[in-house]
């Protein structure tokens, strides 16, 4: 019996995790609360605006921070698995 339990425990929470993902994402479309003008400055108006943001150059730009790390981890898996 606990053995049983204890194999359909996952898939069980695996469920209860998309349900609860489910209710917040239909819950939020559903009741969409207005934007408070304090918080323009905070939302982007497309996807795309911080990829176009001048923020720096060389290492400072967080875009190339972003490619030195990646890097990085491909290296140090290549020569430590």
């Amino acid at each position: 019996m606990f053995c049983a339990f204890i194999k359909i425990l996952p898939v069980f929470l695996v469920g209860l995790f998309c349900l609860c993902v489910l209710i917040q994402v239909v819950a939020s479309l559903v009741i969409a609360e207005p934007l408070k003008e304090e918080a323009k400055a905070l939302v982007w108006e497309h996807w795309t605006e911080p990829v176009r943001a001048k923020c720096g150059t060389g290492l400072s730009d967080y875009r190339v921070m972003s490619a030195v790390v990646l890097v990085t981890f491909v290296v140090l898996y290549l020569v430590f698995r």
